[in-house]
């Protein structure tokens, strides 16, 4: 056989191993990022089943908070029962906030202010969906870090105005410990301490009867 005839066999049989190698390695690759992402994929899901769980066996709740932005700190508590959550700020001024689903009033028992709207489309309705509203962690992503399972979600309440809520959700023992929302590159945080999932409290406690005509 002639000798440049050889050298062509044998250059397209490298030529051929160096192919299939490459292909080798790609199918590797593609196979090992198909393969993480159904791995974190999974990881996310029982991450949010914890949280749902969680969430779903919240009855009663009481702590107090910490809010704080980039111009103000406010500090108080916060009660759930009933499909209702009661938000009593104390510093610095004593404002009394009650939501329910499509009804939310304010009260600032300083100066006897009284105030009642829908909270539909506002700050108040993403911390009341939280907590009540069954689809509320639906298209969202989960993951762990440092001890603590985060939830972020990017959600609309106006037309063109986007929202992004982390919550954050300590591992051991699951517990809710913040909230961060943001919104036109402005943060509003919201810490929970002392939380207690047993505070045993009077349904009177979330009424919305006017406290001036009670008073």
């Amino acid at each position: 056989m002639d000798l440049s005839l050889n050298q062509t066999i044998l250059e397209k049989e490298v030529l051929s191993e160096k192919i299939d190698k490459k292909f080798l390695i790609f199918l590797s690759a593609f196979f090992f990022l198909i393969s993480f992402h159904l791995l974190g994929i999974e990881a996310s899901k029982e991450l949010k089943d914890r949280v749902l769980k969680y969430i779903n066996n919240i009855h009663e709740f009481s702590s107090d908070f910490i809010q704080y932005d980039d111009q103000s700190l406010e500090s108080g508590s916060f009660y759930i029962k009933n499909k209702r959550i009661r938000i009593q700020y104390t510093e610095p001024s004593n404002i009394r906030l009650i939501l329910t689903t499509n009804k939310a009033m304010y009260y600032n028992e300083d100066l006897k202010e009284l105030e009642y709207f829908n909270p539909r489309n506002s700050v108040a309705e993403i911390f009341y969906n939280i907590f009540y509203l069954p689809d509320f962690f639906d298209n969202s992503n989960f993951y762990n870090n440092e001890g603590y399972i985060i939830m972020q979600k990017l959600i609309s309440i106006k037309q063109n105005d986007k929202i992004t809520i982390k919550i954050f959700f300590e591992k051991n023992p699951l517990v809710i410990r913040k909230v961060e929302i943001y919104q036109n590159n402005q943060v509003l945080t919201f810490g929970i301490i002392n939380p207690n999932h047993n505070p045993s409290l009077d349904d009177k406690f979330f009424s919305m009867v006017s406290p001036i005509i009670i008073n």
